[in-house]
């Protein structure tokens, strides 16, 4: 659910804004979302 909604979000915000900021760049801001360490869970 948060990463549909991570898409989501982010792909309508860059439709309205594409010529500010490239795919590439888009591509960079969702893996750094879904790549936070909050999602790093520790092994016993």
């Amino acid at each position: 659910e948060f990463y549909s909604g991570v898409i989501t979000t982010l792909s309508a915000w860059w439709i309205q804004n594409r010529k500010d900021v490239s795919a590439k760049e888009m591509d960079s801001y969702f893996h750094a979302m879904i790549n936070q360490d909050i999602f790093q869970f520790e092994r016993s």
